[in-house]
């Protein structure tokens, strides 16, 4: 059997690093990440999971929801039909506005947010688990958080030896 790859060359395979980012929403506008991501995406395909968990806490505040306590692993449970709109609707306004925000800059990426249709019911995922899911099919795959959590994120991720990088801009 021909491998093509060693017959052709990347160029002419049309061939991309295939880049997965998750950011915080808290990084979603920092101007560092963004210039990050334009250089990111000058050269490879990057889908970004914009996630929200500071502004679905806000929301749900604001909306006297109750604040329930995360899991260790799966996140912040979402048992009722309010609860789950209202965590999906911070999520898609954040995917539309860094969209938004990046378009405007001339950056082309695919944005995604962390919740899976079941049927007829929103499944919001830990970012930290989609990461985990998709990660052996980049070729990069990173996490975007602020300065004062990126400790706690890397050893969230040690146990993958190496195959997510965690980030933080100042």
């Amino acid at each position: 059997m021909i491998n093509l790859a060693e017959v052709l060359s990347a160029d002419e395979l049309g061939l991309r690093k295939n880049v997965f980012v998750k950011v915080s929403g808290d990084e979603l506008s920092n101007p560092k990440f963004q210039t990050w991501i334009r250089d990111k995406s000058s050269t490879s395909y990057v889908v970004v999971l914009a996630g929200g968990g500071t502004q679905i806490t806000e929301m749900f505040t604001r909306l006297g929801l109750p604040l329930r306590d995360f899991h260790r692993v799966l996140g912040r449970p979402t048992p009722t039909f309010i609860e789950r709109l209202m965590a999906y609707f911070v999520l898609a306004r954040n995917k539309a506005k860094l969209e938004d925000q990046l378009a405007a800059m001339g950056i082309h990426v695919t944005v995604e947010i962390p919740v899976i249709n079941s049927g007829a019911v929103l499944c919001h995922v830990n970012g930290d688990i989609y990461t985990r899911a998709v990660a052996n099919s980049y070729d990069e795959v990173f996490v975007v958080t602020m300065p004062q959590r990126l400790e706690k994120k890397r050893l969230e991720f040690q146990d993958l030896e190496g195959r997510v990088e965690v980030i933080a801009f100042d």
